[in-house]
């Protein structure tokens, strides 16, 4: 069944994690260093392969601001068993994350300290849509705090979920910070193979009662407390901005 295994996992660590440290628990559970990869926008990733075709890369933090590590196979569907197992080793080892813990954080949490525990929510996400961590990154895109929209790209770009490509696409049209605009531009580029600009349609020319007719308000996904206003305007009949109504 397609659902039934899983592709990767990761794992955020609770306290900042050293480079060599993981490095001497990858050594000491008998895996073999491969190399590093460099990633855009997550920065370097230290590799161990275990004996059994697991997979596991460490990111030490210096880019997304929280410490993780990822679990993984080149035949994910075959290698569950190695998966699950290192899996299990880091987190008899370290202080880490459930995504629960962090959303529950997430949300006793108030202004720019949101931004490192929505990172942290993030990237103890599961492969697979998880419909909370989704709200609160797509809330967390409209907030008023720059670094909590910035963890919010960081976010996307860490789950990359399809389902929020039009939330990001929203946020790159709106965004008044230019280095946050530009970022959201490109993760809907590259990423989400699409253009945030392609939601700038010309509509028809509007009737009479499209214009005395009044604007639909509904609720954002992205949680209570957000409104999205959604009018028949240059932008199109379904463009619209969210804002915050507390």
């Amino acid at each position: 069944m397609a659902g039934s295994w899983w592709r990767w996992r990761r794992i955020a660590f609770r306290d900042p994690l050293d480079t060599r440290v993981f490095a001497d628990f990858a050594s000491s559970e008998g895996w073999w260093y491969a190399g590093h990869e460099n990633h855009e926008w997550r920065g370097s990733t230290l590799v161990w392969h275990s004996l059994d075709g697991a997979i596991i890369g460490f990111s030490p933090g210096d880019t997304v601001s929280v410490s993780f590590a990822e679990v993984s196979a080149d035949e994910p569907e075959v290698r569950q068993r190695a998966m699950a197992e290192a899996e299990a080793m880091v987190l008899r080892e370290f202080r880490c994350f459930t995504v629960s813990e962090a959303l529950g954080l997430l949300r006793a949490t108030k202004g720019e300290a949101r931004a490192l525990v929505l990172t942290a929510a993030a990237a103890s996400a599961p492969d697979r849509y998880c419909p909370e961590v989704a709200d609160a990154v797509t809330s967390a895109l409209f907030a008023p705090e720059p670094p909590v929209r910035a963890a919010a790209l960081r976010a996307v770009m860490l789950t990359e979920w399809p389902q929020l490509a039009r939330p990001l696409a929203a946020h790159a049209l709106t965004e008044a910070d230019d280095g946050l605009a530009s970022f959201a531009r490109a993760l809907a580029e590259q990423v989400y193979h699409e253009n945030a600009y392609a939601h700038l349609v010309q509509p028809p020319a509007p009737t009479p009662q499209d214009l005395d007719g009044p604007a639909v308000n509904e609720v954002c996904r992205g949680g209570p407390g957000t409104t999205a206003v959604h009018q028949e305007t240059a932008l199109g009949p379904t463009a619209g901005r969210c804002r915050r109504t507390h």
